[in-house]
């Protein structure tokens, strides 16, 4: 990758401040270790220590490259596994920060060249939130935390997909009862019967 020019100090707090709420202490470390940099910030607070590395790492090569390499070892789909409405959130989030330096980071990882923004308004627009798509509508938020990124697709088969799986997992872990498809439902609310006309 060619040299990618250094982040503002306001990006890199923006950027420390997301991914700090993208992990654990313990993640980050690992993640820090793996990309060959040292954390020498005494900082506690994992978002200061990601600001201190990356302000150090900038001033020592003189470019963005090693900030760029934490988020995409840091920010992998496969860390959110089951959870893929949580990684494009913070995708998205990332992705307006990155707009002001023309970046872009896409679902596969890889970063990318864009016209740069010079309003957050411009940065914002760029990326489509689900909370503007879908103003208005009474959608239920267990079925935005499994289809985010679905819907933010227009990828409406597959958003009921997801949703369908993921709300046979949460009726799993409300009721104790592992099964399947109509046998789940069966059993689960065949406990609670219903009785018509009462």
């Amino acid at each position: 990758m060619r040299a990618v020019p250094c982040f503002s100090d306001e990006q890199i707090e923006a950027l420390a401040r997301l991914l700090g709420e993208c992990g654990t202490g313990s993640d980050i470390s690992r993640t820090l270790e793996s990309c060959g940099i040292v954390d020498k910030s005494s900082e506690s607070t994992k978002w200061r220590r990601l600001e201190w590395v990356f302000l150090e790492s900038q001033k020592h090569y003189q470019c963005a490259n090693q900030v760029l390499n934490f988020i995409r070892s840091f920010l992998k789909p496969v860390r959110f596994a089951g959870r893929s409405g949580e990684f494009e959130m913070h995708r998205q989030e990332l992705n307006v920060i990155l707009a002001f330096s023309g970046l872009e980071y896409g679902k596969d990882v890889d970063f990318r060249q864009r016209e740069i923004a010079r309003t957050l308004d411009e940065a914002e627009r760029r990326v489509q939130t689900i909370q503007a798509k879908f103003r208005g509508r009474r959608i239920h938020p267990e079925v935005l935390k499994y289809c985010r990124a679905e819907l933010l697709q227009d990828n409406y088969f597959h958003a009921v997909f997801e949703a369908t799986k993921d709300l046979a997992q949460r009726i799993r872990d409300m009721s104790g009862i592992q099964a399947d498809g109509a046998a789940l439902v069966d059993k689960v609310f065949s406990i609670f019967p219903l009785v018509w006309g009462q």
